[in-house]
């Protein structure tokens, strides 16, 4: 028996320290430093072993002792049922309007989703993050894929993240664009000598040796594009609309809403020098970034992607040493069986 009260003050004690962390820094952060933890699930394996041998040493199982029974039995049933949860089912959420039917589930945990294709072939891994300002386990991915080695690191993570933008002489060109997704009005930045996806649009700037369908180049005062795409667009300011023809040299406007190849966007800033940052932000922001480091044999780019728990975030996509590359982080749907 005074195994079993050790055990269950160490329980108390560390339940007792989970709350007071998920009310300082979040459930993310009591998840990582105690529920999910290698420690805390041996405790509770042990708190199991215990509770069954104490049933048999002291003949809990007669009349007489019934209401003590019971309270074992309970937390046998309880642990098991947390272990069942652990391990074998899914938690999440499923959005069902009245008088309709699902079978999608959108997962409760983040994960970082990794699929890289050379549009032949394609590989897929999924690895489930818990993003927190308290502690993070190093993450690193390598493979082999076409003969090539490739590599992907989690740098930093960022919790409540917010972007800003840093002018400098020092620094290159950025695009700050506004385009729409499945999930409303998304901000993407376009650094100098770099391409992005909009949907299924390639963009690049300053970058001529890109395979992109808009190519845009960047003087200090202006933006050129070019694209194979006829382009639509209609003024912000006076409601007027007309289309640029295709492979033609256009001038890239703020508050024009173009439409080009299914992809709307509008640009919002342009930075002659300057350099996208990131930090986190107030608590009540849901959103984490994570930096991540891409290698492909001996040439490495880094990257920040946003998401987070209970947000379905579009995939970060972009081409680089002839791979493509989809990168996501947060929840996931998943299709049930019935």
């Amino acid at each position: 028996m005074k195994m079993m009260a050790v055990l269950i003050l160490l329980f108390a004690i560390s339940i007792g320290t989970a709350t007071f962390i998920e009310n300082d820094f979040g459930t993310p952060a009591s998840k990582a430093v105690v529920y999910n933890t290698t420690w805390f699930e041996t405790l509770l394996i042990l708190l199991l072993i215990n509770l069954i041998g104490n049933i048999y040493r002291y003949k809990m199982m007669q009349w007489k002792k019934w209401p003590v029974f019971m309270f074992h039995a309970a937390f046998i049933l309880m642990i098991i049922g947390a272990g069942i949860t652990r391990y074998v089912s899914y938690e999440g959420i499923m959005h069902i309007r009245e008088g309709q039917k699902s079978s999608v589930l959108q997962t409760s945990k983040a994960y970082l989703q990794i699929k890289v294709d050379d549009k032949v072939q394609q590989y897929s891994y999924d690895k489930a993050l818990i993003v927190n300002p308290l502690y993070y386990k190093p993450f690193s991915h390598d493979f082999k894929f076409n003969d090539k080695d490739v590599s992907i690191e989690i740098l930093e993570t960022y919790n409540s993240a917010e972007y800003f933008v840093e002018e400098s002489e020092n620094y290159d060109a950025v695009i700050e664009f506004v385009s729409t997704d499945g999930n409303g009005r998304v901000t993407r930045y376009l650094e100098d000598g770099s391409s992005i996806y909009i949907g299924q649009l390639s963009i690049s700037l300053n970058d001529d040796a890109a395979l992109a369908s808009v190519k845009i180049n960047g003087s200090e005062n202006a933006l050129m594009f070019q694209t194979s795409f006829p382009v639509s667009f209609m003024s912000m300011d006076d409601r007027s609309t007309g289309v640029l023809k295709a492979d033609t040299i256009h001038e890239l406007k703020k508050r024009h809403l173009y439409t080009i190849g299914g992809a709307k966007l509008v640009l919002k800033e342009y930075y002659p020098h300057a350099k996208v940052n990131i930090r986190s932000g107030k608590k009540e922001t849901r959103n984490d970034v994570l930096k991540i480091g891409v290698r492909v044999d001996d040439m490495e780019k880094e990257l920040y992607i946003k998401g987070g728990m209970g947000y379905v975030s579009t995939p970060e996509s972009f081409s680089f040493n002839g791979l493509n590359f989809h990168l996501a982080y947060g929840s996931k749907y998943l299709q049930l069986p019935f």
